[in-house]
């Protein structure tokens, strides 16, 4: 739990645990997408879980899906949106565990990495030599592992994102964020059309750039309202899993549409109704140099062709993976609730004596044992929920993180291989030859009617050839930096699963010390004496 962030009482986890939630579908699953522009997109692989069995924490029906998954369709799945906060109040402060790179940022800071090579963090060389890495030369596994791939994690943007405390509207309510940046140092209010909004311009400005998908804006399935703070908060999630994504871009970050979203006071309805955003493609607006183009690697289809088939799988195992993490948040959840149920039980049972002994000394000693066991399962109670809250903050919000990134990089080979598909560089340039061999035979006929007619059709053709190579270039550019930046973002992985297992020990060792310390009244209470 981060420091100043007040601990759950009894009362909130309890709350918490009664508040059942139904199951509610993304409308996204089912035929949806995850840019909401109209693009195509091709069917994503199917969950080897039955997620709707997963819903239920302690269902014992097997695991594998003998139906139809729920989610076969982009990487967000239900669970996200049915996750309950144990303590309510939490949904109205923003959480310094919204940050998937806080991990990073805490390994690093305050510590002299750029000066010593060997530095060694929680036991491991950070710039130790490594074999090159596959698709990658040699020189760039070792750019990959160097001082400035550490500085660019530290100089990572942490984004909040906060339900306001008051919705916007006067007939038509609708829920405010509060958008923190800390690179920006800003603080701005914004609403879910203005996400909406922002990722549209990305799509169409950059398409051959990974722009994370938007959570949906509402679930009509069933009958769950957008006022539900269960989908509130799963969607304020995704929504900060979105900005962080595109804060901490190398290319989306610079966007001026992405700053000004991040600092403009003002509010977006408003000023788009005085302001129209350019939508230029950046290929219109950036210059391709040699110097760019000589930094991509000859075989950068081939690259990206596998890359796809690699990043299918890993997708689909990241859904499940966040859906069966979700699915132990609850159960901890739900451990830590009934844990404070007994106790509360147990407490009740203080000075209720049901002994029939006239003269017994031994049931006053149980009754009054049942205040240190009581005590003590209130303990482990709050700790489970501590345990619970760092599960679902921390590692099950860096799981959809990356899974996230995943989608995200998926859509884009996706636009990828249908942006080639569209290129005809050959046929033109069959088409050209031949309206050459017209021409030199319409100046030996002297038809100059039938000359000019065949020389502008080839100037149209050549002009097309030129932006289909352009086009061709730049997606290949495209494609190269944007496989570097997955695979700079992978040395988050290493650090979320370094600090899962530290929390993990932490805590199972804070309740290691409770259980130590109720022994000693355990074992003090009579087991004789009783006849």
């Amino acid at each position: 739990m981060s420091e100043g962030e007040n601990e759950s009482s009894p009362t909130d986890i309890l709350t918490a645990s009664t508040h059942k939630a139904s199951l509610i579908a993304n409308p996204w699953d089912h035929g949806g997408i995850s840019s909401p522009l109209d693009i195509p997109r091709t069917e994503r692989p199917s969950s080897k879980l039955d997620q709707l069995n997963l819903l239920a924490p302690m269902n014992s029906r097997p695991l594998l899906a003998h139906e139809p998954p729920l989610s076969p369709l982009g990487s967000t799945s239900a669970v996200d949106y049915l996750s309950v906060s144990p303590n309510f109040s939490s949904l109205k402060r923003a959480s310094f565990h919204d940050d998937p790179w806080a991990a990073l940022r805490q390994h690093f800071i305050g510590k002299d990495l750029l000066s010593a090579p060997n530095t060694e963090i929680m036991g491991q060389k950070m710039f130790s030599p490594r074999p090159s890495i596959s698709g990658f030369a040699a020189d760039e596994s070792d750019k990959l592992n160097s001082p400035s791939d550490i500085q660019w994690f530290l100089d990572l943007d942490h984004i909040k994102v906060d339900v306001a405390p008051e919705k916007g509207g006067y007939i038509i309510k609708f829920v405010n964020y509060i958008v923190q940046s800390s690179a920006l140092n800003s603080t701005v209010l914004r609403r879910y059309s203005d996400f909406l909004w922002l990722c549209e311009i990305l799509h169409k400005r950059y398409p051959y750039r990974l722009v994370p998908p938007l959570p949906p804006k509402k679930v009509n399935e069933l009958d769950v309202t957008t006022a539900d703070e269960i989908f509130i908060e799963g969607r304020r999630r995704g929504l900060a899993r979105f900005l962080h994504l595109v804060a901490n871009h190398p290319i989306l970050r610079k966007d001026d549409i992405v700053i000004f979203f991040l600092t403009e006071k003002t509010e977006i309805k408003e000023w788009r109704k005085l302001n129209t955003p350019s939508c230029d493609e950046e290929l219109v607006v950036r210059t391709i140099t040699a110097e760019d183009m000589a930094v991509v690697p000859g075989e950068i289809d081939q690259m990206a062709s596998e890359l796809r088939k690699r990043v299918e799988i890993s997708l689909a195992h990241y859904r499940d993976m966040s859906t069966l993490m979700d699915r132990e948040a609850t159960r901890q959840k739900e451990t830590a609730a009934d844990f404070l149920r007994y106790s509360m039980n147990l407490q009740e049972m203080v000075g209720h004596s049901d002994c029939i002994g006239v003269e017994c000394f031994n049931c006053p000693l149980i009754n009054e044992g049942y205040q240190h066991i009581s005590n003590g399962f209130r303990q482990h109670g709050l700790a489970a929920n501590e345990r619970h809250v760092a599960m679902t903050d921390n590692f099950v919000e860096n799981l959809k993180s990356h899974r996230d990134l995943l989608d995200a990089l998926l859509s884009f080979l996706d636009r990828r291989e249908r942006t080639l598909s569209s290129i005809s560089i050959d046929a033109l340039n069959r088409r050209i030859h031949s309206n050459l061999l017209r021409i030199e035979e319409a100046k030996s006929r002297g038809n100059i009617k039938e000359l000019e007619r065949l020389q502008q059709f080839n100037a149209q053709d050549e002009n097309e050839l030129q932006h289909h190579n352009q086009r061709l270039q730049f997606l290949r550019l495209c494609t190269w930096e944007e496989m570097r930046t997955y695979h700079q973002q992978r040395a988050f992985v290493s650090t979320m699963y370094q600090q899962f297992v530290s929390e993990q020990q932490r805590v199972i060792a804070q309740q290691g010390d409770i259980w130590k310390s109720l022994s000693r009244n355990v074992y003090d209470l009579p087991t004789s004496g009783f006849l």
